[in-house]
């Protein structure tokens, strides 16, 4: 091993200790957390024995999720370097399931921040397998299938189906304490939980989702115990997304950590020896599951500006075009561009003295590959609209200024251009599905929303075009305004957009909020507003 990876091992565990001592005294009375809970009727909600110890799960809470996971930086480095089984050589209370539990009782409402959610202490102890009948569960099951299903290539409606078919002719408690069971019971649970959410009548349903994602997180600990390296990584990812729908779902940012973390120590990031002759269908999975935590990696990091949680020359493991086959019916195919897209992303960002053209041109390659054949049918408009849209933001990001360089093949104006009404044709259709009461959105899409109208307010002011930005403007806060209900902390993007769009105008603007401009504002928009401004 390099001394450098020695040096930073050492530094782990003195990191260990610290926070072992600073954990000691929570040992007998987090223990409580693990007893087994009896189920009751959905009628009788009581309170969770947690409860008794709320300011003990905010010290727990603070420790080993800040800590742990900022100081240590997610171990990823350290899980490269340093090959271990699971999380041996740490204590007890940073194992992956109590760090898990930890990372689900943080607050959503922010995601920039890691604060205990003050309900958490209040957790639905119900067992509601008995009332999740099918025809409750079909529907929402069904919609996480058109919405979230084509996204990743690790979900395949097929074995969804088989899975939903299983859980409601074999539940009973017998089958949930097969390892098996548990798997399926857990993939049920949280699918529906996220059809729920992505439901019109959504805002009704947040308390039963929750119900689901609590009687799922029962089972975890078993999963993590038995449950295959695919199927432990699968449920993290079902974890992630769903806390990116709710903030009652956790730091989305630290469950990718540990996803992340956990997918290296597995070596998932590279394709295994062929000498092991795996069987196709496991490396398939493997490889499916990666480029999953890959591209939500790659879009919560960039949207939130943080981090990346691997890098790409540390990747050693087959793109999915070159693996997947069209025997999907072209499924894979959408899948496929949104990790390229991912792809796309993160040279933009690693690759930031390129210049504009360089990246504008890459951007379109990838349209033009989308626009081919009858991808396109499969691949919504908003979906090509919302990526296209951030990949231009990350451009300006990059460059740190709305200002376009010019080219001997393609005019600065024409960029800009193109960059106006791709983000102003986002936002419309944004506000357009607001209107018709079909925006269920993530904190991801708020991110994106705002960033489109950042960058229309940015791009038109130097270089004013006739174009509607005002009522744009307008139409983008009032979109922003139902995206944030579920993630308060963002509420403050309107302020932010609604000052620089006065300033804009050549008015100084009564809120003083771009003086000042709060932590969750991303570094990359923060730059941009500054530069406009300036």
């Amino acid at each position: 091993m390099a001394a450098d990876s020695r040096s930073y091992v050492e530094t782990l565990k003195r990191k260990r200790d610290d926070l072992e001592g600073q954990v000691q005294h929570q040992r007998a009375r987090l223990q409580q957390d693990e007893q087994y809970e009896p189920p009751c009727s959905p009628a009788n909600r009581v309170e969770h024995p947690q409860s008794n110890i709320n300011s003990g799960l905010q010290d727990v809470a603070d420790t080993t999720v800040q800590a742990a996971m900022g100081e240590v930086g997610l171990l990823s480095r350290s899980a490269m370097a340093e090959p271990r089984d699971e999380m041996s050589g740490f204590s007890q209370e940073l194992a992956m399931g109590r760090m898990v539990r930890a990372t689900i009782a943080i607050s959503g409402k922010d995601p920039t921040k890691s604060m205990t959610n003050p309900h958490s202490a209040i957790i639905p102890t119900c067992d509601q397998a008995n009332s999740l009948a099918r025809d409750i569960a079909l529907p929402y099951v069904t919609r996480f299938i058109e919405s979230i299903e084509p996204q990743f290539l690790h979900l395949r409606e097929s074995r969804i189906w088989e899975e939903f078919e299983t859980y409601f002719r074999e539940a009973n408690d017998d089958f949930r304490s097969l390892a098996k069971g548990r798997v399926i019971s857990f993939n049920v649970y949280m699918n529906t939980a996220m059809g729920m959410l992505l439901s019109p009548e959504s805002t009704g349903l947040q308390g039963f989702a929750s119900s689901l994602q609590a009687i799922a997180m029962r089972m975890f600990a078993g999963i993590l115990e038995s449950g295959s390296r695919f199927d432990i990584l699968h449920c993290m990812l079902s974890l992630i997304i769903y806390s990116m729908q709710t903030s009652l779902g956790g730091s989305t940012w630290h469950l990718l950590g540990l996803a992340m973390q956990k997918a290296i120590t597995f070596g998932f990031y590279k394709d295994p020896n062929p000498a092991h002759n795996l069987p196709n269908e496991q490396l398939r999975d493997r490889r499916d599951i990666f480029w999953g935590l890959y591209t939500v990696d790659r879009t919560i990091s960039i949207v939130m500006d943080r981090p990346f949680n691997i890098e790409d020359n540390d990747i050693h493991i087959l793109p999915p075009d070159q693996y997947t086959t069209s025997d999907s019916g072209g499924t894979d195919h959408v899948a496929c561009q949104i990790v390229d897209h991912a792809r796309l992303l993160s040279t933009t960002r690693n690759s930031s003295s390129q210049g504009v053209i360089f990246h504008y041109n890459n951007l379109c390659y990838w349209k033009e590959l989308v626009s081919a054949t009858d991808l396109q049918a499969r691949m919504s408009q908003k979906c090509i609209q919302q990526l296209s849209c951030r990949a231009m933001c990350q451009i300006l990001k990059s460059k740190g200024s709305a200002d376009m360089e010019e080219s001997l093949v393609t005019s600065s104006r024409n960029i800009e251009t193109d960059f106006i009404q791709n983000c102003q044709e986002y936002i419309e259709d944004e506000y357009q599905r607001s209107e018709h009461g079909e925006l269920t959105g993530t904190f991801v899409d708020a991110y994106d929303i705002f960033a489109a109208g950042v960058a229309v307010i940015c791009l038109t002011r130097k270089a004013p075009l006739v174009l509607p930005v005002p009522d744009i403007i307008h139409k983008c806060t009032i979109t922003l305004a139902l995206l944030v209900e579920r993630f308060p902390a963002l509420r403050i993007f309107r302020r932010v957009l609604s000052a620089l769009s006065t300033a804009s105008l050549g008015s100084s603007p009564h809120d003083h909020i771009l003086h000042e401009l709060p932590d969750v504002i991303p570094e990359g928009i923060r730059n941009l507003i500054m530069g406009t401004l300036s």
